[in-house]
């Protein structure tokens, strides 16, 4: 039966079982679509906790959920959902061991704390008619929240780019030249699911598409490299010849329960949230799942930590507050505060790390250059919720 999204499903895509799986494995599926499905991953007693503090989190912001929109939806990142970012049960996915796993087998590290993982929203869909029906002719979809993309320029020294780069050579490249002065950007991403996503037999006859990823496989080494810092050096525009290109290629990735879907970031690929129609949850939620990226530690610059760490304590709440803002709001976002990915967050194996009860305040210390810690405070999500609990209802729900 033919899919609502008019595209084929990538029924070749490689599906590896996480018990047993090995670098070669992982490296080697990744290589060869860009993307790649490991099942048996996240246990559903870890899912249902991750949803029953979703939705814990969204009744906290409105009394009336789930006949309410979403929390805080504008912004990325940290600035969605006004902080859920942070929280405890999203933190618990990242430092879930079978996901950290995953990132040590993919970077050959050893030791979890080698590791650094950015601090990305969860992907919710709040309601099955979140997408739109396909316009006409438009052989892509309505139910996606972007159109083909890549996430992030490959960011290495300008004289050593590699525009069709491999996941081999590059993790090659790491262990070979970790010590100079080598920029690496951070290839490949995961999506961790977290709800049950059986497709469903729709009125007409087509078979539902539940959540999930779409990808033009193989396309990961076929688009010229991106430069970083700006939007369009790594979106892929609806109106360029690259979309074009890319269109044939767009498959739908099958996934379910407990899977982490990797992708490198220089493939083309959306989300999908499903289908109008698709039957939905007493809670409100038809989709459910939380972005990770891992990185090795020695692959980020020591400028870089640094400031990143400097952005951490003296700049994050401010950004934060100022995302909150109605049309007219002129106040300007740091930079800083606004970039979300790759934040230097160790991984904690032991349960939700140190971003869900306090936060670190960094400065640079002016005689050694080096950044010092000055004192601990309450972390962002308790302190979000203070403030929630100190405006009227009517402020509350414009959240």
């Amino acid at each position: 039966m033919p899919l609502h999204t008019g595209l084929p499903v990538a029924n070749d895509v490689s599906r590896l079982r996480f018990q047993g799986l090995t670098q070669k494995q992982l490296v080697d599926a990744l290589e060869k679509d860009g993307v790649a499905v490991v099942t048996d991953v996240f246990p559903k007693p870890a899912c249902d906790a991750f949803r029953k503090g979703m939705v814990d989190d969204f009744y906290s912001c409105h009394k009336n959920w789930p006949d309410h929109k979403l929390p805080g939806i504008d912004g990325n990142g940290l600035f969605k959902f006004f902080g859920i970012p942070l929280s405890e049960h999203c933190q618990a996915v990242r430092a879930h061991p079978n996901v950290t796993k995953l990132g040590q087998l993919l970077y050959g590290v050893e030791n979890p704390n080698d590791l650094v993982v950015s601090l990305d929203a969860p992907a919710v869909g709040s309601e099955a008619r979140s997408g739109k029906p396909p316009a006409r002719g438009d052989p892509y979809f309505g139910g996606s929240t972007l159109k083909p993309h890549v996430d992030m320029a490959i960011s290495l020294n300008p004289k050593k780019r590699y525009a069709s780069e491999t996941l081999t050579s590059y993790l090659q490249k790491r262990k070979r030249e970790n010590n100079d002065d080598t920029s690496y950007g951070f290839p490949v991403q995961m999506q961790v699911l977290a709800m049950d996503q059986t497709p469903f037999v729709m009125k007409n006859g087509q078979q539902g598409a539940a959540p999930s990823l779409v990808a033009a496989l193989g396309w990961h080494t076929k688009l010229p490299l991106r430069e970083g810092g700006r939007k369009e050096d790594f979106r892929i525009l609806e109106d360029h010849s690259e979309l074009m290109s890319v269109w044939p290629h767009l498959r739908f990735i099958p996934a379910e329960q407990g899977c982490v879907v990797l992708w490198d970031s220089r493939l083309p690929h959306c989300s999908y949230r499903g289908d109008p129609g698709h039957p939905a949850y007493e809670d409100g939620l038809c989709r459910l799942a939380q972005m990770v990226c891992y990185a090795p530690k020695e692959a980020r610059e020591d400028d870089e930590l640094v400031r990143k760490l400097v952005c951490f304590g003296e700049k994050f709440e401010e950004a934060v507050l100022k995302r909150v803002k109605r049309d007219g709001d002129d106040r300007e976002i740091p930079k800083e505060g606004a970039s979300t990915t790759h934040w230097p967050h160790m991984v904690k194996q032991e349960g939700p790390g140190h971003m869900s009860n306090s936060v670190n305040e960094w400065t640079i210390d002016k005689k050694t250059k080096e950044p010092k810690r000055v004192k601990q405070r309450p972390g962002m999500w308790k302190m979000l919720e203070a403030k929630r609990r100190r405006l009227t209802e009517p402020q509350r729900n414009l959240l």
